[in-house]
This record gives structure tokens, C-alpha cells and sequence, in this order.
């Protein structure tokens, strides 16, 4: 399954990452992300000290740092949270 990521490059541009979704560990929950919240003032900073000073060799950094979904999966032993369920992480 592949999932779509909004991040920020070595030269300070966003990108959208496609990146295979890593394998569900035990009490682990996937959640499909309906929601993200996003700094302004850290990533506009961020944005723009890449712009000073360009690192084209550094890996994207995604944004967002609090999401809001639906459980899509769950991990072996979980059991506070039921696929459909929604969550805020």
C-alpha cells in the first residue's frame, strides 16, 4: 500500500512524497490521517532557513506533527482502539 506525504526539500520547496507504508507491527494501529495540523511559524521558518541556505542532498522533512483520523488497521494485541474508530495522534 503506498501512502502520499507533504514535506520539504533541501532547497526549502514542498514536495509530495509517495512512500510504501511500513509493515504493522505488534500494538501498532495504522490510522488513514483526515487531518494535520501544521505550524505555521516553525515550518515557514524552516522553509524559508532551507532557502538561505540550500541543502539539495539533505532527505525531505515531512509536515505535520498532530493528525486526526479513522483506525484503519490494527496490531496484534491491541485492544483499546477498533478499525473504524476515530482517533487523534
Amino acid at each position: 500500500m503506498q501512502r502520499k506525504v507533504a514535506a520539504i526539500d533541501g532547497r526549502g520547496q514542498g514536495v509530495c512524497l509517495e512512500e510504501t507504508m511500513p509493515a504493522l507491527g505488534p500494538g501498532e494501529v495504522q490510522v488513514r490521517v483526515e487531518a494535520s495540523l501544521i505550524s505555521p511559524g516553525t515550518e515557514l521558518g524552516r522553509v524559508g532557513a532551507m532557502r538561505e541556505n540550500p541543502q539539495p542532498d539533505r532527505p525531505p522533512r515531512p509536515f505535520g506533527y498532530t493528525n486526526a483520523g479513522i483506525v484503519e488497521e490494527i496490531g496484534a494485541g491491541v485492544e483499546q482502539f477498533e478499525v473504524g474508530q476515530g482517533v487523534a495522534c
